[in-house]
């Protein structure tokens, strides 16, 4: 007789205990997930649900998105299956955990690129330091007038500074005067072997 009480004690027991539990999130179908979202979210204390309603919907916006850039067709139960059988205080921590995850990655992934970028800039002006090392003197611009078409020649004097030879030098110029606002002539293309 007592066993049957304790038994009838431990059935209430945990009747009562399942009825007390918080609603989860069930991705088993669609309607089972429209459901359990919406008991969920009654579930929260009323300033998390603002926050449940904000990130539920930016996960339903980002997986129509993602359907929409890619040939893949994606549910919405895809999207929530990571959270389901999650609480909505676990959902809430889950997705901003993951937020705050991508957010960090792209902001590596920025930094990565920051730091080529410099890398190049600190190579740029290093080759311009040496840039420095060539003068280039005595310019002159003459057409020849004898040709059918008039064509500029460009003669300078070069003074080579760097421990290496220069292979190739390629100019572009304008001839201008301080009294006249448009250039007298102007060209590009010159190479110098």
């Amino acid at each position: 007789m007592q066993s049957a009480y304790r038994f009838v004690l431990v059935v209430l027991s945990s009747l009562m205990l399942t009825g007390c539990e918080e609603p989860r999130i069930d991705t088993s179908s669609d309607q089972a997930l429209a459901e359990s979202l919406s008991k969920v979210r009654e579930s929260l204390p009323s300033e998390q649900r603002a926050k449940f309603d904000e990130l539920s919907g930016e996960l339903a916006i980002g997986g129509v998105l993602a359907s929409a850039f890619t040939k893949n067709t994606i549910s919405i139960l895809t999207v929530m299956q990571p959270y389901d059988g999650l609480n909505g205080a676990e959902f809430i921590k889950k997705v901003e955990q993951k937020k705050a995850e991508k957010a960090a990655e792209k902001i590596a992934e920025r930094l990565g690129k920051i730091s080529i970028l410099e890398e190049k800039l600190a190579a740029f002006e290093s080759e311009r330091e040496k840039l420095a090392d060539i003068v280039v003197e005595n310019t002159r611009l003459l057409h020849d007038e004898d040709a059918f078409i008039s064509s500029p020649d460009l003669f300078v004097s070069i003074t080579n500074g760097l421990s290496i030879p220069i292979a190739q030098i390629n100019f572009n110029y304008t001839l201008k005067s301080p009294d006249r606002a448009v250039p007298w002539d102007d060209g590009e293309g010159f190479f110098f072997h």
